[in-house]
């Protein structure tokens, strides 16, 4: 049968690995700068909707047995798409209504094919059906809403939309982290419960480590640290003046200890190639 190669044993060893290395790293947040390079676009989505989902459980105080649940419905919560025609998940133009309906239908394929697996919890199962529900009942494939759709689907659901917001589609050009983050507030309490928005919200980072930022002095920096306490505010490494001139020794800058400083705009790609194009001339 058509799903018998899904290796069990092989997802359930990525998630321990997955939940290991962020409860190993106490500040985590989540470094957003590279998450959509990949050419398999399902795969990096899902470990992503994987990787966010497992720091929302963990900031609930989920145990190892509910963050495993967790994390393998995550994982697999897109697999009913095995089961849709792939020129129609690739399509660019706009789709019809039988080709929506049928997209519609991935998550009654995926937790058909995931309760068939005695190894994995009903409940991961549930991760697939219930993920496009919606907190106020708009969603599908049963409208069911608020405590009536699972907690682990209430959490796949916001980090479905956040790494959806994230990804370079052909339709738009990604969000960025600071318009990703409105739009999620203004889905609280309609398409997504409000606590768990407001906790993925919370574990964010705004600016993540290695961004490439401009300080309200015109110079040009590297974030090299955040605090989740303060994410608005992290410690940066100059490495540009004003004038564009590389700095001759690196010095690293406290946001949060100087209220006269502060982050005016994060540079855009090709504002980073014009750097990189600097620093290799300036070497």
């Amino acid at each position: 049968e058509k799903d018998r190669y899904l290796n069990i044993q092989q997802v359930k060893d990525m998630v321990e690995d997955l939940i290991s290395e962020i409860i190993t790293q106490k500040e985590v947040l989540f470094s957003l700068m590279d998450v959509n390079s990949y050419d398999d676009y399902t795969f990096a989505h899902s470990v992503n909707v994987c990787l966010i989902s497992i720091i929302i459980g963990i900031s609930l105080r989920y145990d190892r047995i509910k963050l495993t649940e967790l994390g393998i419905g995550a994982l697999l919560h897109d697999i009913g798409k095995t089961h849709v025609d792939r020129q129609i998940l690739n399509k660019k133009d706009i789709l019809t209504t039988e080709e929506y309906e049928e997209i519609k239908r991935h998550p009654e394929y995926g937790f058909n094919i995931l309760r068939a697996y005695q190894d994995i919890s009903l409940l991961s199962s549930h991760v697939a059906y219930q993920h496009h529900e919606r907190w106020d009942g708009t969603g599908y494939p049963r409208g069911i809403k608020g405590k009536d759709i699972h907690e682990y689907a209430r959490i796949v659901a916001a980090a479905d939309v956040y790494d959806a917001l994230m990804g370079d589609r052909p339709y738009r050009p990604p969000f960025t982290v600071d318009q990703a983050i409105a739009e999620i507030r203004q889905m609280r309490g309609t398409h997504l419960d409000p606590r768990i928005a407001g906790i993925m919200i919370a574990n964010i980072a705004v600016y993540p480590v290695g961004s490439l930022i401009q300080l309200s002095t015109g110079d040009i920096a590297i974030v090299v640290k955040v605090r989740k306490l303060n994410p608005t505010q992290p410690v940066v490494r100059v490495i540009f003046t004003a004038g564009k001139e590389k700095v001759g020794t690196y010095h690293e800058i406290d946001l949060a200890s100087l209220s006269t400083i502060r982050i005016i705009h994060v540079l855009g790609k090709n504002e980073i190639n014009n750097i990189s194009a600097l620093l290799k001339q300036k070497n």
